[in-house]
C-alpha cells in the first residue's frame, strides 16, 4: 500500500500562512450617555480609521499604493467592552506573509512611539501620520475608550491626548512662495475648490487650494500639464511640498507641440557675431561662463 503523503494541500498551506500572521483586537467603550453601548456610526468610523492606518503602514513598507493585504473579522464580542478581532490576510499568500507580519509589527511600534511622544518612523509621510491621527478622533464623539491589542499581548490605549500627540509630530506649515509644474488630474468643486497636481519629480502628489476666480481656468486645465504659482506648503521634516495655496496657473502646451532642436535651427543667425560657432563656444569657456 502506498504511503500517504504528509505534504499539505494548497488549501491547507493557505490556512497555515494566514494563521501565522498577527491578529489585532480593537476594544471600544461607548459613552456613559449611551450606557456604554457604541453607536453604529462611531463603530464603523473607528474600524475604518484602524484599516486606514494599517493600509498606510503597509504602503511605507512596500512602497506601493495598491494594498497586498486585506483584513477579515475573525471574532466579535459584545461583553464589556465591545471588541472586534481582525486578521491580516495576504491577497497572494505565498508572497504576502512577511508583509503581513511586518505591517502589524510596524503598526504597533508606531503606536508606541506616538504614545511615548518619541516621534514617528522616519519613512512616514503626511498621509500616514494623518491616518494615525484619525485613530483618536472618535474619542470626542460618543466613544469613551479605545484599546488595541495584538495576539502577542502588546497593548496600546488610545486616549484623548493621542490626536494631539500626532498633531505635534506633524507640526505647523512652512510657507514659501514658488511654483511647480505637473499634470492636473483630479478636481473637486463640491463645496470646496481643490485640485491635485502630480509633479514629474519631487512629491508624488500636491494638494492645491485655489480661489473661485480661477475656477474656469482650473476646469479648462483638467488632464493637462500646468505650471502653478502661489504659496508652497511644507512640513519641517519634509523635503517636498505637500500642498499649495494657488494664486495663478498656466496651461503648458503638450509635448508634441513644443519646438524640437530642428525647429530652433537658424532662429538666431547673428547670435555669435563675427565669430564661428566653435570660436564663440571657446570664448565662453575662456571667460569661465
Amino acid at each position: 500500500m502506498a504511503e500517504e503523503s504528509s505534504k499539505p494541500t494548497p488549501k491547507r498551506r493557505r490556512r497555515a500562512i494566514v494563521r501565522a500572521g498577527e491578529r489585532i483586537t480593537v476594544e471600544l467603550v461607548g459613552a456613559s450617555e449611551d450606557d456604554g453601548h457604541l453607536r453604529l456610526s462611531e463603530f464603523i468610523k473607528q474600524l475604518q480609521a484602524v484599516k486606514s492606518a494599517l493600509k498606510q503602514t503597509e504602503r511605507t513598507i512596500t512602497g506601493k499604493d495598491e494594498p497586498e493585504l486585506y483584513y477579515r473579522i475573525v471574532k466579535v464580542r459584545h461583553s464589556s467592552p465591545l471588541s472586534v478581532t481582525i486578521e491580516p490576510t495576504p491577497l497572494k499568500p505565498e508572497e504576502g506573509r512577511e508583509i503581513a507580519k511586518s505591517t502589524i509589527k510596524k503598526f504597533f511600534t508606531t503606536l508606541h512611539m506616538i504614545d511615548k511622544q518619541t516621534d514617528a518612523p522616519e519613512d512616514f509621510d503626511l498621509p500616514a501620520l494623518e491616518a494615525y491621527r484619525d485613530l483618536g478622533t472618535m474619542l470626542d464623539k460618543h466613544v469613551a475608550g479605545i484599546t488595541i491589542t495584538t495576539s502577542r499581548r502588546r497593548k496600546v490605549e488610545i486616549d484623548k491626548k493621542f490626536e494631539t500627540k500626532v498633531s505635534e509630530i506633524i507640526g505647523p506649515d512652512e510657507l514659501i512662495e514658488g511654483s511647480l509644474s505637473g499634470m492636473l488630474e483630479w478636481l473637486n468643486l463640491h463645496n470646496t475648490s481643490i485640485f491635485h497636481i502630480y509633479p514629474v519629480i519631487g512629491a508624488k502628489k500636491v494638494v492645491c487650494n485655489f480661489p473661485k476666480r480661477l475656477r474656469d481656468k482650473v476646469k479648462a486645465a483638467i488632464d493637462s500639464h500646468v505650471e502653478v504659482y502661489g504659496e508652497l506648503r511644507y512640513k519641517k521634516w519634509g523635503d517636498f511640498p505637500y500642498a499649495m495655496n494657488v494664486s495663478d496657473l498656466n496651461i503648458l502646451p503638450p509635448d508634441d507641440e513644443l519646438p524640437t532642436l530642428f525647429d530652433l535651427r537658424g532662429i538666431a543667425p547673428n547670435a555669435t557675431g563675427d565669430m564661428s560657432s566653435a570660436e564663440f563656444v571657446r570664448a565662453i569657456r575662456d571667460e569661465g561662463w
